[in-house]
């Protein structure tokens, strides 16, 4: 039993600013106490971190050691949450700044590729080693290249938040090489086919979404959307202020864009116009067969009582729609990417095209399309050839001929 000199129960704590600590004297315990109060983002508040000593010269380098920690960022709690624990506490906490799909899709990716490898090891012990191990690992059991690296950009999202708390002293997926992963081939519509789909959609129900989809190159939940308030027939444009989205639990969810320059106005041509007065048509004709049943509600697109459509529905009626036009498979998806592919192959300025797809920057375009990139540097050389060859004989035509004398 270690004796207390009496005076020291005299003594004041030895107490330092915000963020500094304290180390004091519990007379219960006849122990000197160093003690840190850090912040725990995980439990949402403050948490007194202790540690005890025999004596007050013991505890003022406990002290010291536990500021180091913290520093460090391996002091987070006096009892570290495992990865499992602090992934879910922090999707939760970004659950209102992320779209709905997105939530569940990151809950999927924790639930079923990240915890079974990682989820038992508190922070500190996620190193980069580690995580090469564990992407080593997922794609030995048969995970695909790009479903890793979703896992990685997740990781590496949550250990970005977990440094700004101060839980981690760096991100350690910043010394980690993720596995490459190709870009998934897209699949736009040639011109030929465009004209098939547009034709055999003349008289279907789909076919004035199909068509706002090849003329705008709007995403299918921007499209399922519209409301008729969202059209502006004098200008000839549409404005994308929402989206619909089916997610698991709750049905169909209007959401905001999906990122800020997705919200933005296109200008409609002559065909989308069109596809758009006869939509409306069907749908008056619809409402008054529907009478008391047809929903409130000023969507463009609807079932025949006035209900947004599903976007699976949708996905499966437009297959229908690509067999009958006697075209091969395709998703509703790639319409974007043949309207994008068409006015880049057109001679469209990238960055206009970025501005009408609601691309959050020009160099998502150009990777995104870089099929077209190509083919648009042999029509640029090309023409660069052309411009100097037509001055050089410009030149030589006008030039005064010689004179004697």
């Amino acid at each position: 039993m270690t004796t207390v000199p009496e005076d020291h129960s005299k003594r004041k704590s030895r107490r330092r600013g915000s963020g500094e600590g304290t180390v004091f004297f519990d007379q219960r315990r006849g122990k000197w106490v160093a003690q840190l109060s850090v912040p725990d983002p995980v439990r949402g508040r403050l948490r007194r971190v202790s540690r005890v000593a025999d004596t007050q010269r013991e505890a003022l380098k406990l002290l010291q050691k536990l500021r180091e920690e913290h520093e460090r960022g391996v002091l987070a709690h006096g009892r570290p949450p495992t990865l499992a624990q602090f992934l879910t506490q922090w999707l939760e906490g970004r659950r209102p700044s992320l779209r709905p799909r997105t939530v569940e899709s990151y809950r999927m990716v924790i639930r079923s590729r990240i915890v079974p490898v990682l989820g038992h090891l508190t922070l500190e012990k996620v190193t980069p080693a580690v995580l090469q191990a564990a992407y080593s690992q997922l794609l030995a059991r048969g995970l695909a290249p790009r479903s890793v690296v979703h896992a990685h950009r997740l990781l590496h999202r949550a250990f970005e938040d977990a440094v700004k708390w101060g839980l981690l002293g760096r991100n350690p997926c910043d010394l980690v090489d993720p596995p490459h992963a190709p870009r998934p081939a897209i699949q736009p519509l040639t011109l030929d086919e465009v004209r098939a789909l547009l034709t055999a959609c003349a008289d279907d129900p789909l076919g004035p979404l199909v068509t706002l989809a090849v003329f705008t190159g709007m995403r299918l939940g921007e499209l399922l959307g519209l409301q008729w308030g969202d059209i502006d027939w004098e200008r000839g444009e549409v404005r994308v202020v929402r989206a619909i989205q089916r997610v698991t639990g709750r049905g169909l969810v209007v959401v905001e864009p999906k990122t800020a320059t997705s919200r933005r106005s296109i200008p409609l041509p002559p065909q989308a116009l069109e596809a758009l007065r006869l939509q409306r048509r069907r749908q008056l004709e619809q409402r008054l067969a529907a009478g008391p049943a047809w929903a409130d509600g000023d969507w463009v697109f609807t079932t025949r009582v006035g209900t947004p459509l599903d976007p699976a529905d949708v996905t499966h009626d437009y297959q229908q729609l690509l067999a009958r036009a006697g075209l091969s498979h395709r998703r509703f998806h790639d319409l974007r990417h043949t309207t994008a592919t068409l006015l880049l192959t057109d001679g469209v300025h990238p960055k206009v095209v970025a501005s009408l797809l609601g691309h959050s920057t020009i160099q998502l375009t150009l990777d995104t399309y870089s099929h077209v990139t190509p083919g648009l540097a042999r029509e640029a050389a090309d023409r660069l050839g052309a411009l100097v060859a037509n001055s050089i004989a410009n030149s030589a035509h006008t030039a005064p001929e010689d004179v004697d004398g």
